[in-house]
């Protein structure tokens, strides 16, 4: 199964569970002609499951899965070496808007953030927030959005030191949320279990949209 992808030019990375058959390490593939051909990058791991991967560059990125790993390449993924990780949860996504600055999500409401490139990690997790946090898309350094479970939507405009709660302030009724894209810090959507829904105001408001199948 593959989990997420990242696209560098005629490049392309993806991850996700080890394959069928015992001691196989080969959750990273990799093309470099736009996916007519691939290659098992290893992680030295049989067991793990990645499911989130952020490229910097065509040499530098991370890839982030179970029990709270976090791999790092400076390579294009010829070696993924282990990096601290401040957490045992499950992560689901790794985002940067720089060099240094990103930050790891997951299950059980974990958010941390790092300003070094990954060597350190502090947490973000905002207050009150419950369940998983599924996705989070940071469209600049301070500027950003995470969202879970129960109509969990976050903002933040201060890099993740403070955090808004934008539930409730929907039109139509939404529900557990898996992804989230921006197209700047106003315009955006979300999807969802029966959700799909956009805001033209930073998510002050989301408006449902039609979809062309059943909510059901």
């Amino acid at each position: 199964d593959v989990y997420d992808l990242w696209i560098e030019g005629s490049k392309i990375w993806a991850v996700g569970k080890p394959s069928l058959g015992a001691g196989k390490s080969d959750q990273v593939i990799f093309s470099d002609d736009e996916g007519m051909n691939w290659q098992v990058q290893s992680t030295g791991s049989t067991t793990d499951i990645y499911s989130g991967i952020f490229m910097l560059n065509s040499q530098n990125g991370f890839i982030c899965g179970t029990n709270g790993k976090i791999l790092k390449t400076e390579n294009g993924g010829f070696n993924w070496n282990q990096v601290t990780s401040p957490t045992t949860n499950t992560l689901f996504g790794i985002k940067f808007t720089d060099q240094n600055t990103g930050w790891i999500y997951g299950a059980d409401s974990t958010i941390y953030k790092t300003t070094n490139s990954g060597y350190s990690w502090f947490q973000q997790t905002p207050q009150g927030i419950r369940g998983d946090i599924r996705d989070a898309e940071m469209i600049n350094s301070n500027t950003g959005w995470i969202m879970g479970n129960s109509n969990n939507i976050y903002k933040t405009t201060d890099g993740g030191n403070n955090w808004s709660h934008q539930n409730g302030q929907f039109n139509g009724i939404i529900r557990d949320m898996f992804d989230i894209k921006m197209i700047d810090e106003n315009t955006g959507y979300i999807c969802g279990i029966r959700t799909f829904a956009k805001t033209i105001n930073g998510g002050i408001n989301w408006d449902t949209l039609a979809m062309p199948f059943p909510a059901n």
